[in-house]
């Protein structure tokens, strides 16, 4: 258990919230039943068109520690800006509407960080699907403190603990910094809608490590150390209803993300710099495979605009000692002959039972948007 006077650290979780009465209830109630109580609990209504506001409003009626903020519609990183810039909590936390977290979360996190000196600290998760499968993402293996670098290097390999916010504490210190032009440092991209999170979190651990460099050699160490806990105390409920199956402009803004983090990661580190190009390759070939996966044949339209750009790196991915042969076989038939390639999958479907061909499926259903 955290001792009394650690307990006097506030942390404030940020629910961005849209349209989510079927789950939000849920999602309220694993929050409030934290085992470290001193929380300041911020839900965001994304101007919900359903119940959500009217739910958010009627927690914070029963309980102090939530504050409501009601806003036109923005996207999930104007409902986490705004989140970040109402809180007065010493960490912040993010958690989905329509996921759950373990009751002691946010208490094991602050532990670890407490213990470990550290400004971050990430656990690991769960994936659950409607059909009852789950996929734990943690590795026991990794030690309760690790550098920057190699934070970063799990992050952008998509190894378990990937780059999305949602289990992880943040020091409030790492979103208090401003720019020259007095805007706020580290927010999320309002003009991307996939992988904004992955960005920001690059950002942040990029910052720490600068620092880290900057400090003298008594201050080095614990500037670039980050906690992990392998515990999987965050459950990312993935929902048939929310999977997303067509290409739209949001959809592609995957790339132009993936696009920024090849910039920052090369300037860092020429070995995450070539990582970052070999996942950038993979998620285009996922979103061709995507493409052709639709009923909507308008997507076929995107597929030799995708096809050019998934060559660009082509020859890094092929020759990624961290991506499975089997994988680089799969892809590069979907980047030669995607709609080919989607009947042959099928075909494997239909007619054996192939262990990757589930994971492919699983990975598909992981989507969301």
């Amino acid at each position: 258990m955290i001792e009394m006077m650690e307990m006097i650290d506030v942390i404030s979780v940020i629910v961005p919230v849209y349209n989510a009465e079927k789950h939000l209830e849920n999602c309220i109630c694993s929050i409030v039943n934290q085992t470290y109580k001193n929380l300041e609990i911020i839900l965001v209504n994304d101007g919900s068109a359903d119940d959500s506001g009217k739910i958010c409003d009627n927690f914070a009626k029963i309980d102090s520690r939530i504050k409501v903020i009601h806003k036109e519609n923005g996207g999930v990183s104007s409902a986490r800006n705004k989140g970040i810039d109402a809180a007065t909590g010493d960490w912040l936390g993010f958690v989905d509407s329509d996921d759950i977290i373990d009751s002691t979360m946010y208490e094991t996190l602050l532990n670890a960080a407490v213990a470990g000196k550290t400004k971050l600290s990430i656990c690991g998760f769960v994936r659950s699907f409607d059909s009852g499968y789950k996929e734990v993402r943690t590795c026991p293996e990794i030690p309760p403190i690790i550098t920057c670098k190699q934070a970063l290097t799990y992050i952008i390999s998509d190894r378990y603990f990937e780059g999305f916010m949602c289990n992880k504490l943040f020091h409030k210190t790492l979103f208090t910094e401003f720019t020259e032009q007095n805007k706020p440092k580290n927010r999320l991209a309002t003009d991307l809608h996939v992988c904004e999170d992955l960005l920001l979190i690059i950002q942040i651990i990029l910052q720490m490590a600068e620092k880290s460099e900057k400090s003298e050699e008594n201050e080095k160490s614990e500037k670039n150390k980050i906690s992990y806990t392998p515990q999987a105390l965050y459950d990312y409920i993935v929902r048939t209803e929310s999977a997303v199956n067509s290409i739209s402009e949001k959809r592609l803004t995957d790339i132009t993300a993936r696009e920024r983090i090849i910039t920052l990661l090369s300037q860092y580190s020429a070995k995450l710099g070539q990582s970052a190009k070999s996942r950038y390759t993979d998620a285009i070939i996922g979103i061709m495979y995507l493409a052709v996966c639709s009923e909507n044949h308008e997507n076929y339209d995107y597929l030799p605009a995708l096809r050019k750009k998934a060559r660009k790196y082509l020859h890094i991915y092929l020759f990624a000692t961290d991506i499975a042969l089997r994988m680089k076989i799969r892809n590069l038939t979907i980047l030669l002959a995607p709609k080919l390639s989607y009947k042959l999958w099928q075909t494997a479907k239909k007619y054996f039972n192939i262990t990757w061909y589930k994971e492919l499926k699983n990975q598909k259903k992981a989507e969301k948007g």
